[in-house]
Protein backbone atom coordinates (compact mmCIF):
# COMPACT_ATOMS: atom_id res chain seq x y z
CA UNK A 1 0.00 0.00 0.00
CA UNK A 2 3.17 2.27 0.85
CA UNK A 3 4.76 1.38 -1.97
CA UNK A 4 1.78 2.37 -4.21
CA UNK A 5 0.68 5.62 -2.62
CA UNK A 6 4.35 6.60 -2.99
CA UNK A 7 4.21 6.07 -7.04
CA UNK A 8 0.50 7.87 -7.18
CA UNK A 9 2.66 10.57 -5.20
CA UNK A 10 5.30 10.69 -7.20
CA UNK A 11 3.12 10.42 -10.32
CA UNK A 12 1.34 13.52 -8.98
CA UNK A 13 4.49 15.22 -9.26
CA UNK A 14 5.32 14.44 -12.19
CA UNK A 15 2.33 15.36 -14.07
CA UNK A 16 2.29 19.12 -12.34
CA UNK A 17 6.07 19.37 -13.44
CA UNK A 18 5.00 18.74 -17.02
CA UNK A 19 1.68 19.75 -17.27
CA UNK A 20 0.86 23.12 -14.58
CA UNK A 21 4.49 24.33 -13.98
CA UNK A 22 5.41 25.20 -16.94
CA UNK A 23 1.84 26.75 -17.54
CA UNK A 24 1.95 28.62 -13.71
CA UNK A 25 5.90 29.55 -13.25
CA UNK A 26 5.87 32.59 -16.03
CA UNK A 27 2.11 33.55 -14.48
CA UNK A 28 3.85 34.11 -11.00
CA UNK A 29 7.01 35.84 -12.04
CA UNK A 30 5.16 37.96 -14.25
CA UNK A 31 2.65 38.59 -11.78
CA UNK A 32 5.78 39.21 -8.77
CA UNK A 33 7.41 41.71 -10.63
CA UNK A 34 4.37 43.69 -11.96
CA UNK A 35 3.36 43.88 -7.64
CA UNK A 36 6.78 44.75 -6.88
CA UNK A 37 6.72 47.39 -9.10
CA UNK A 38 3.53 48.87 -8.14
CA UNK A 39 4.44 49.16 -4.83
CA UNK A 40 7.32 51.27 -5.38
CA UNK A 41 5.53 53.27 -7.20
CA UNK A 42 3.41 53.49 -4.70
CA UNK A 43 6.26 54.01 -2.38
CA UNK A 44 7.00 57.39 -3.90
CA UNK A 45 4.01 58.82 -3.89
CA UNK A 46 2.12 58.28 -0.43
CA UNK A 47 3.08 57.21 3.17
CA UNK A 48 4.05 53.45 3.81
CA UNK A 49 0.57 53.31 5.82
CA UNK A 50 -1.74 53.93 3.53
CA UNK A 51 -0.77 52.16 0.82
CA UNK A 52 -1.87 48.42 1.68
CA UNK A 53 -5.73 50.01 2.69
CA UNK A 54 -6.17 51.44 -1.12
CA UNK A 55 -4.53 48.76 -3.14
CA UNK A 56 -6.98 46.08 -1.91
CA UNK A 57 -9.63 48.53 -2.78
CA UNK A 58 -7.94 49.05 -6.07
CA UNK A 59 -7.93 45.51 -6.53
CA UNK A 60 -11.13 44.43 -5.34
CA UNK A 61 -12.93 46.99 -7.75
CA UNK A 62 -10.80 45.98 -10.63
CA UNK A 63 -11.59 41.92 -10.09
CA UNK A 64 -15.11 42.96 -9.72
CA UNK A 65 -15.39 45.02 -13.29
CA UNK A 66 -13.34 42.52 -15.23
CA UNK A 67 -15.48 39.54 -13.62
CA UNK A 68 -18.74 41.68 -15.13
CA UNK A 69 -17.17 42.08 -18.08
CA UNK A 70 -16.29 38.49 -18.46
CA UNK A 71 -20.22 37.66 -17.38
CA UNK A 72 -22.00 39.40 -19.57
CA UNK A 73 -19.63 38.41 -22.64
CA UNK A 74 -20.40 35.14 -21.82
CA UNK A 75 -24.00 35.29 -21.69
CA UNK A 76 -24.52 37.30 -24.74
CA UNK A 77 -25.52 34.60 -27.62
CA UNK A 78 -23.60 35.10 -30.36
CA UNK A 79 -25.98 34.24 -33.67
CA UNK A 80 -25.08 34.54 -37.34
CA UNK A 81 -27.01 37.63 -39.05
CA UNK A 82 -29.69 35.42 -40.77
CA UNK A 83 -29.75 35.91 -44.92
CA UNK A 84 -32.63 37.17 -46.81
CA UNK A 85 -34.13 34.51 -48.73
CA UNK A 86 -33.36 34.84 -52.58
CA UNK A 87 -34.94 36.84 -55.02
CA UNK A 88 -38.10 35.40 -56.48
CA UNK A 89 -36.99 34.03 -59.95
CA UNK A 90 -38.54 35.37 -63.31
CA UNK A 91 -41.56 33.37 -64.00
CA UNK A 92 -41.33 30.28 -66.52
CA UNK A 93 -40.93 26.32 -66.55
CA UNK A 94 -37.82 25.32 -65.01
CA UNK A 95 -36.57 28.32 -64.68
CA UNK A 96 -34.73 27.34 -61.47
CA UNK A 97 -34.39 24.05 -59.84
CA UNK A 98 -37.66 22.63 -58.03
CA UNK A 99 -38.63 24.78 -55.30
CA UNK A 100 -35.22 26.73 -55.23
CA UNK A 101 -36.62 30.36 -54.52
CA UNK A 102 -39.35 28.89 -51.67
CA UNK A 103 -38.69 29.69 -47.97
CA UNK A 104 -37.91 27.03 -45.66
CA UNK A 105 -41.67 26.43 -44.33
CA UNK A 106 -43.27 26.72 -47.63
CA UNK A 107 -40.89 24.07 -49.12
CA UNK A 108 -42.02 20.05 -49.27
CA UNK A 109 -41.32 18.28 -46.05
CA UNK A 110 -38.87 16.34 -48.24
CA UNK A 111 -36.97 17.81 -51.26
CA UNK A 112 -35.94 13.95 -52.28
CA UNK A 113 -39.52 13.44 -52.58
CA UNK A 114 -40.18 15.31 -55.95
CA UNK A 115 -39.41 14.11 -59.13
CA UNK A 116 -37.35 16.34 -61.88
CA UNK A 117 -40.32 17.41 -63.33
CA UNK A 118 -41.26 19.42 -60.48
CA UNK A 119 -40.66 22.85 -61.39
CA UNK A 120 -43.31 24.73 -59.63
CA UNK A 121 -45.51 23.55 -56.68
CA UNK A 122 -47.81 20.37 -56.93
CA UNK A 123 -51.72 20.65 -56.22
CA UNK A 124 -53.43 20.59 -53.29
CA UNK A 125 -55.86 18.21 -51.74
CA UNK A 126 -55.49 15.36 -50.04
CA UNK A 127 -54.56 13.45 -53.39
CA UNK A 128 -51.13 15.14 -53.70
CA UNK A 129 -50.49 16.00 -49.95
CA UNK A 130 -51.02 12.46 -48.84
CA UNK A 131 -48.68 11.73 -51.62
CA UNK A 132 -46.07 14.33 -50.62
CA UNK A 133 -45.94 13.42 -47.18
CA UNK A 134 -45.48 9.60 -47.73
CA UNK A 135 -46.96 6.93 -45.76
CA UNK A 136 -50.39 8.32 -46.26
CA UNK A 137 -52.77 6.43 -48.62
CA UNK A 138 -53.46 8.74 -51.75
CA UNK A 139 -56.81 8.15 -53.04
CA UNK A 140 -56.39 6.99 -56.23
CA UNK A 141 -60.35 6.03 -56.60
CA UNK A 142 -61.44 3.07 -56.47
CA UNK A 143 -58.29 2.01 -54.95
CA UNK A 144 -55.90 3.93 -51.61
CA UNK A 145 -51.94 3.33 -52.79
CA UNK A 146 -49.48 4.20 -49.64
CA UNK A 147 -46.13 5.24 -50.80
CA UNK A 148 -43.59 4.40 -48.20
CA UNK A 149 -40.24 3.78 -48.10
CA UNK A 150 -40.21 0.02 -48.16
CA UNK A 151 -42.85 -0.34 -50.87
CA UNK A 152 -46.15 0.50 -52.37
CA UNK A 153 -48.96 -0.88 -50.68
CA UNK A 154 -52.74 -1.23 -52.05
CA UNK A 155 -56.15 -1.01 -50.29
CA UNK A 156 -59.54 -1.74 -51.65
CA UNK A 157 -60.73 -0.37 -48.76
CA UNK A 158 -64.73 -0.51 -49.82
CA UNK A 159 -64.61 -4.03 -48.71
CA UNK A 160 -63.85 -2.83 -45.19
CA UNK A 161 -66.31 0.25 -45.28
CA UNK A 162 -67.93 1.11 -42.27
CA UNK A 163 -71.41 2.85 -42.57
CA UNK A 164 -73.52 4.65 -40.33
CA UNK A 165 -76.48 7.43 -40.49
CA UNK A 166 -73.58 9.74 -39.60
CA UNK A 167 -70.63 8.97 -41.26
CA UNK A 168 -69.09 6.88 -43.75
CA UNK A 169 -65.26 5.24 -43.50
CA UNK A 170 -63.56 3.40 -45.50
CA UNK A 171 -61.05 1.45 -43.53
CA UNK A 172 -57.19 1.36 -45.14
CA UNK A 173 -55.88 -1.95 -45.26
CA UNK A 174 -52.98 -3.55 -46.72
CA UNK A 175 -54.26 -6.26 -49.73
CA UNK A 176 -51.23 -5.91 -51.63
CA UNK A 177 -47.79 -4.98 -50.55
CA UNK A 178 -45.66 -4.19 -53.97
CA UNK A 179 -42.15 -4.39 -53.41
CA UNK A 180 -39.72 -2.92 -56.03
CA UNK A 181 -36.79 -5.45 -56.32
CA UNK A 182 -33.29 -5.46 -58.67
CA UNK A 183 -32.91 -8.44 -61.12
CA UNK A 184 -34.74 -9.52 -64.20
CA UNK A 185 -35.19 -13.26 -63.16
CA UNK A 186 -38.66 -13.79 -62.01
CA UNK A 187 -37.90 -17.40 -60.41
CA UNK A 188 -34.94 -16.27 -58.76
CA UNK A 189 -36.90 -12.88 -57.25
CA UNK A 190 -40.06 -14.93 -56.01
CA UNK A 191 -37.41 -18.00 -54.10
CA UNK A 192 -35.52 -15.09 -52.11
CA UNK A 193 -38.87 -13.75 -51.47
CA UNK A 194 -40.27 -17.43 -50.35
CA UNK A 195 -37.36 -17.69 -48.20
CA UNK A 196 -37.49 -14.28 -46.24
CA UNK A 197 -40.88 -14.90 -45.62
CA UNK A 198 -40.46 -18.47 -43.85
CA UNK A 199 -36.92 -16.76 -42.30
CA UNK A 200 -39.35 -14.52 -40.26
CA UNK A 201 -42.23 -16.74 -39.46
CA UNK A 202 -39.03 -18.75 -38.09
CA UNK A 203 -38.34 -16.26 -35.80
CA UNK A 204 -42.05 -16.04 -34.58
CA UNK A 205 -44.33 -18.70 -32.28
CA UNK A 206 -44.20 -21.88 -32.97
CA UNK A 207 -46.46 -22.91 -35.77
CA UNK A 208 -47.23 -18.94 -36.17
CA UNK A 209 -48.45 -17.49 -39.56
CA UNK A 210 -47.72 -14.27 -40.76
CA UNK A 211 -48.92 -12.64 -44.30
CA UNK A 212 -46.39 -12.73 -46.64
CA UNK A 213 -47.15 -9.15 -48.05
CA UNK A 214 -46.47 -7.71 -44.03
CA UNK A 215 -43.24 -9.90 -43.50
CA UNK A 216 -41.84 -9.10 -46.56
CA UNK A 217 -42.46 -5.48 -45.22
CA UNK A 218 -41.12 -6.21 -42.03
CA UNK A 219 -37.75 -7.50 -42.65
CA UNK A 220 -37.35 -4.98 -45.97
CA UNK A 221 -34.39 -2.61 -45.76
CA UNK A 222 -35.19 -0.03 -48.19
CA UNK A 223 -34.79 3.15 -46.28
CA UNK A 224 -34.71 5.64 -49.54
CA UNK A 225 -39.04 6.59 -50.83
CA UNK A 226 -39.72 7.34 -53.74
CA UNK A 227 -39.76 10.25 -55.96
CA UNK A 228 -42.85 11.63 -57.27
CA UNK A 229 -42.91 12.13 -61.12
CA UNK A 230 -45.63 14.64 -61.94
CA UNK A 231 -46.98 13.30 -65.20
CA UNK A 232 -50.19 15.64 -65.27
CA UNK A 233 -52.43 17.74 -62.87
CA UNK A 234 -54.52 14.16 -62.43
CA UNK A 235 -51.70 11.89 -61.85
CA UNK A 236 -48.12 11.20 -60.92
CA UNK A 237 -46.07 8.06 -60.26
CA UNK A 238 -43.75 7.15 -57.59
CA UNK A 239 -40.72 6.27 -58.78
CA UNK A 240 -38.68 3.70 -56.79
CA UNK A 241 -35.66 3.29 -59.77
CA UNK A 242 -36.87 1.60 -62.08
CA UNK A 243 -40.16 0.41 -60.72
CA UNK A 244 -43.06 3.06 -60.82
CA UNK A 245 -46.57 3.12 -58.89
CA UNK A 246 -48.78 4.83 -61.04
CA UNK A 247 -51.12 7.01 -59.17
CA UNK A 248 -54.30 8.14 -61.05
CA UNK A 249 -57.56 8.31 -60.29
CA UNK A 250 -60.70 6.29 -62.06
CA UNK A 251 -58.09 3.55 -63.17
CA UNK A 252 -59.71 0.34 -62.86
CA UNK A 253 -56.38 -1.68 -62.19
CA UNK A 254 -53.11 0.11 -60.46
CA UNK A 255 -50.35 -0.08 -63.01
CA UNK A 256 -46.85 -0.97 -61.76
CA UNK A 257 -44.11 -0.19 -64.97
CA UNK A 258 -41.07 -2.21 -64.40
CA UNK A 259 -37.70 -1.65 -66.01
CA UNK A 260 -35.35 -4.08 -67.63
CA UNK A 261 -33.79 -5.57 -65.25
CA UNK A 262 -36.37 -4.73 -62.23
CA UNK A 263 -39.13 -7.01 -60.74
CA UNK A 264 -41.60 -6.15 -58.65
CA UNK A 265 -42.99 -8.78 -56.01
CA UNK A 266 -46.99 -8.62 -55.62
CA UNK A 267 -47.30 -10.06 -51.69
CA UNK A 268 -50.90 -10.58 -50.29
CA UNK A 269 -50.87 -8.03 -46.95
CA UNK A 270 -52.54 -8.84 -43.95
CA UNK A 271 -56.17 -6.79 -44.13
CA UNK A 272 -59.14 -8.24 -43.20
CA UNK A 273 -57.31 -10.50 -40.09
CA UNK A 274 -54.63 -11.32 -41.53
CA UNK A 275 -56.76 -14.79 -43.41
CA UNK A 276 -55.51 -13.62 -46.86
CA UNK A 277 -51.26 -13.42 -47.08
CA UNK A 278 -51.13 -16.52 -49.22
CA UNK A 279 -51.86 -17.15 -53.25
CA UNK A 280 -53.83 -19.80 -53.34
CA UNK A 281 -54.08 -20.07 -56.86
CA UNK A 282 -53.76 -18.10 -60.33
CA UNK A 283 -56.10 -19.06 -63.05
CA UNK A 284 -56.40 -17.79 -66.76
CA UNK A 285 -59.45 -15.35 -66.43
CA UNK A 286 -63.20 -15.52 -68.14
CA UNK A 287 -61.84 -13.16 -70.29
CA UNK A 288 -58.91 -11.78 -72.48
CA UNK A 289 -55.34 -12.20 -71.31
CA UNK A 290 -56.26 -11.47 -67.32
CA UNK A 291 -55.36 -13.96 -64.35
CA UNK A 292 -57.67 -14.65 -62.05
CA UNK A 293 -55.52 -14.81 -58.50
CA UNK A 294 -57.19 -16.26 -55.57
CA UNK A 295 -55.98 -15.74 -52.15
CA UNK A 296 -56.36 -17.61 -48.67
CA UNK A 297 -59.33 -15.69 -47.67
CA UNK A 298 -60.89 -17.07 -51.68
CA UNK A 299 -60.91 -13.11 -52.52
CA UNK A 300 -60.33 -13.03 -55.73
CA UNK A 301 -57.84 -9.84 -57.85
CA UNK A 302 -56.98 -9.57 -61.02
CA UNK A 303 -54.15 -9.35 -62.84
CA UNK A 304 -52.86 -8.06 -66.05
CA UNK A 305 -49.57 -8.02 -68.01
CA UNK A 306 -48.48 -5.63 -70.82
CA UNK A 307 -45.29 -6.13 -72.71
CA UNK A 308 -43.34 -8.86 -74.45
CA UNK A 309 -40.76 -9.13 -71.59
CA UNK A 310 -42.47 -9.84 -69.13
CA UNK A 311 -41.36 -12.87 -67.01
CA UNK A 312 -43.67 -13.56 -64.76
CA UNK A 313 -43.43 -16.36 -61.20
CA UNK A 314 -46.08 -17.42 -58.88
CA UNK A 315 -44.88 -18.76 -55.12
CA UNK A 316 -47.50 -19.20 -52.28
CA UNK A 317 -46.32 -15.91 -50.74
CA UNK A 318 -46.08 -13.42 -54.18
CA UNK A 319 -46.14 -12.95 -57.70
CA UNK A 320 -43.43 -11.94 -58.88
CA UNK A 321 -43.38 -10.06 -62.36
CA UNK A 322 -39.81 -9.04 -64.06
CA UNK A 323 -39.56 -6.24 -66.25
CA UNK A 324 -39.34 -4.40 -69.01
CA UNK A 325 -43.24 -4.51 -68.44
CA UNK A 326 -46.15 -3.11 -66.71
CA UNK A 327 -48.13 -4.96 -64.18
CA UNK A 328 -51.27 -4.02 -63.31
CA UNK A 329 -53.63 -5.47 -60.07
CA UNK A 330 -56.99 -4.43 -59.03
CA UNK A 331 -60.07 -6.21 -57.52
CA UNK A 332 -62.07 -8.52 -59.41
CA UNK A 333 -65.56 -9.15 -60.66
CA UNK A 334 -67.78 -11.89 -59.93
CA UNK A 335 -69.61 -12.00 -63.51
CA UNK A 336 -68.31 -12.53 -66.47
CA UNK A 337 -70.09 -9.55 -68.69
CA UNK A 338 -67.57 -7.71 -65.75
CA UNK A 339 -64.61 -9.82 -66.56
CA UNK A 340 -65.03 -9.22 -69.90
CA UNK A 341 -65.65 -5.15 -69.37
CA UNK A 342 -62.51 -5.34 -66.97
CA UNK A 343 -60.62 -7.12 -70.25
CA UNK A 344 -61.60 -4.67 -72.29
CA UNK A 345 -59.73 -2.15 -70.44
CA UNK A 346 -56.51 -4.38 -68.83
CA UNK A 347 -54.46 -3.14 -72.47
CA UNK A 348 -54.33 0.57 -71.90
CA UNK A 349 -54.11 2.70 -68.74
CA UNK A 350 -53.97 6.31 -67.91
CA UNK A 351 -50.79 8.13 -66.47
CA UNK A 352 -52.95 11.04 -65.52
CA UNK A 353 -54.41 13.77 -67.37
CA UNK A 354 -55.32 18.14 -67.49
CA UNK A 355 -58.71 19.70 -67.27
CA UNK A 356 -59.92 22.35 -70.09
CA UNK A 357 -62.63 24.85 -69.33
CA UNK A 358 -63.97 26.91 -71.91
CA UNK A 359 -64.43 30.59 -70.91
CA UNK A 360 -67.28 30.90 -73.32
CA UNK A 361 -69.49 28.61 -71.98
CA UNK A 362 -69.54 28.23 -68.47
CA UNK A 363 -70.44 25.35 -67.31
CA UNK A 364 -68.51 23.23 -69.98
CA UNK A 365 -65.31 21.44 -69.24
CA UNK A 366 -63.60 18.56 -70.05
CA UNK A 367 -61.19 15.96 -68.60
CA UNK A 368 -58.28 15.18 -71.37
CA UNK A 369 -56.30 11.99 -70.01
CA UNK A 370 -52.84 10.73 -70.84
CA UNK A 371 -52.48 6.87 -71.44
CA UNK A 372 -50.37 4.39 -72.19
CA UNK A 373 -50.68 0.94 -74.03
CA UNK A 374 -53.01 -0.14 -76.87
CA UNK A 375 -56.53 0.24 -78.05
CA UNK A 376 -59.34 2.23 -76.13
CA UNK A 377 -59.11 3.51 -72.70
CA UNK A 378 -61.97 2.66 -70.33
CA UNK A 379 -61.58 4.32 -66.67
CA UNK A 380 -64.65 4.78 -64.06
CA UNK A 381 -66.79 7.96 -63.29
CA UNK A 382 -68.02 9.02 -59.77
CA UNK A 383 -71.56 9.58 -59.42
CA UNK A 384 -71.18 13.36 -59.79
CA UNK A 385 -69.01 12.45 -63.30
CA UNK A 386 -71.68 9.94 -64.54
CA UNK A 387 -74.29 12.75 -63.60
CA UNK A 388 -72.57 15.53 -65.77
CA UNK A 389 -71.21 13.78 -68.94
CA UNK A 390 -72.57 14.41 -72.36
CA UNK A 391 -71.38 10.89 -73.52
CA UNK A 392 -68.93 8.11 -72.63
CA UNK A 393 -70.77 6.11 -70.09
CA UNK A 394 -70.58 2.93 -71.10
CA UNK A 395 -72.32 0.88 -68.09
CA UNK A 396 -72.27 0.16 -64.30
CA UNK A 397 -69.15 -1.70 -63.14
CA UNK A 398 -68.03 -3.97 -60.63
CA UNK A 399 -66.15 -1.68 -58.14
CA UNK A 400 -67.16 1.44 -55.49
CA UNK A 401 -65.20 4.50 -54.88
CA UNK A 402 -65.88 6.60 -51.57
CA UNK A 403 -68.69 8.55 -53.70
CA UNK A 404 -70.71 5.86 -54.71
CA UNK A 405 -71.13 2.98 -57.61
CA UNK A 406 -68.67 4.18 -60.37
CA UNK A 407 -69.56 3.50 -63.96
CA UNK A 408 -67.52 2.62 -67.36
CA UNK A 409 -66.50 6.00 -69.21
CA UNK A 410 -64.92 5.11 -72.72
CA UNK A 411 -62.23 7.45 -74.48
CA UNK A 412 -59.11 9.71 -73.71
CA UNK A 413 -61.65 12.90 -73.36
CA UNK A 414 -64.54 13.22 -70.88
CA UNK A 415 -67.03 16.13 -71.92
CA UNK A 416 -68.53 17.24 -69.07
CA UNK A 417 -71.08 19.98 -67.85
CA UNK A 418 -72.15 21.48 -65.49
CA UNK A 419 -76.18 22.59 -64.84
CA UNK A 420 -75.00 25.72 -64.03
CA UNK A 421 -78.22 28.05 -63.55
CA UNK A 422 -78.51 30.93 -65.77
CA UNK A 423 -78.80 33.85 -62.98
CA UNK A 424 -76.69 35.45 -60.56
CA UNK A 425 -77.03 37.76 -57.45
CA UNK A 426 -77.01 40.47 -59.55
CA UNK A 427 -79.63 39.33 -62.11
CA UNK A 428 -82.55 40.83 -60.53
CA UNK A 429 -81.25 44.41 -60.77
CA UNK A 430 -83.93 47.00 -59.96
CA UNK A 431 -83.82 49.99 -62.02
CA UNK A 432 -86.42 53.22 -60.97
CA UNK A 433 -88.44 50.85 -58.74
CA UNK A 434 -89.00 47.94 -61.75
CA UNK A 435 -86.70 44.69 -62.74
CA UNK A 436 -86.26 44.12 -66.50
CA UNK A 437 -88.53 41.88 -68.07
CA UNK A 438 -85.64 39.93 -69.31
CA UNK A 439 -84.42 39.57 -66.21
CA UNK A 440 -88.01 38.42 -65.01
CA UNK A 441 -87.98 35.82 -67.73
CA UNK A 442 -84.81 34.51 -66.80
CA UNK A 443 -85.98 34.08 -63.32
CA UNK A 444 -88.63 32.45 -64.04
CA UNK A 445 -87.07 29.80 -66.56
CA UNK A 446 -84.68 29.18 -63.65
CA UNK A 447 -87.17 28.75 -61.01
CA UNK A 448 -89.07 26.14 -63.46
CA UNK A 449 -86.24 24.03 -63.90
CA UNK A 450 -85.59 23.83 -59.78
CA UNK A 451 -88.86 22.79 -59.20
CA UNK A 452 -88.43 20.00 -61.30
CA UNK A 453 -84.91 18.92 -60.09
CA UNK A 454 -85.77 19.77 -56.17
CA UNK A 455 -86.53 16.23 -55.78
CA UNK A 456 -85.33 15.31 -52.04
CA UNK A 457 -81.78 13.14 -52.40
CA UNK A 458 -81.87 9.65 -50.28
CA UNK A 459 -80.38 10.37 -47.21
CA UNK A 460 -76.97 8.66 -45.97
CA UNK A 461 -76.59 5.33 -45.97
CA UNK A 462 -74.42 2.42 -47.11
CA UNK A 463 -72.66 3.37 -50.06
CA UNK A 464 -75.23 5.99 -50.39
CA UNK A 465 -71.70 8.90 -49.83
CA UNK A 466 -72.74 10.40 -52.86
CA UNK A 467 -76.16 11.74 -52.00
CA UNK A 468 -74.09 14.18 -50.25
CA UNK A 469 -72.21 15.69 -53.02
CA UNK A 470 -75.69 16.17 -54.56
CA UNK A 471 -77.28 17.59 -51.14
CA UNK A 472 -75.49 21.20 -51.69
CA UNK A 473 -77.17 21.25 -55.15
CA UNK A 474 -80.62 20.68 -53.65
CA UNK A 475 -79.46 23.60 -50.99
CA UNK A 476 -78.66 25.87 -53.98
CA UNK A 477 -82.00 24.99 -55.64
CA UNK A 478 -84.38 25.60 -53.02
CA UNK A 479 -82.31 28.70 -51.58
CA UNK A 480 -83.33 29.80 -55.02
CA UNK A 481 -86.86 29.06 -54.94
CA UNK A 482 -87.20 30.63 -51.58
CA UNK A 483 -86.11 34.04 -52.61
CA UNK A 484 -87.95 34.54 -55.39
Amino acid sequence: ILSSTSQRRRAAHLNYDLLVSPVLTPITLCSNRCFVWWRTQQARLQPMDAAPKKTLRALAAAGLALLVIVACWARTPRVATPSLPPETPPRGPRSVPAFAALPRHFAPPEKSRWGKDAAAPYPTGAYWLNAALGDRPVPCAPYQVAVTPKGAQLSYSYSRRVATAEAQIDPFGVDWFLEPRRGGDAKRVAALAAARVAALEKKAAKGGYVAAGDALYGVSTRTKNATLERRSHLGATADYGGVGVVLCKGSPLVAVEVGKNHAVVLAPGGAGGGRAGRVVAVDAAPAGDLRAVTLRDNSTWALATLGDGCDVAVVDEAIVVAGPCVARLGKAPETDDDWARLAASANRYAVGGEPFFDFEDPGAYELRWQSEGDGELYMLGAPHHNATLVEGVAGPSHLVGAKGPLAWVSGDVWKLREALPKIGLGTAAFTDGTVAADDVAAIAAQCARDVVLAAPTTSAGYGAYGALYFEGKELGRLARLAIA
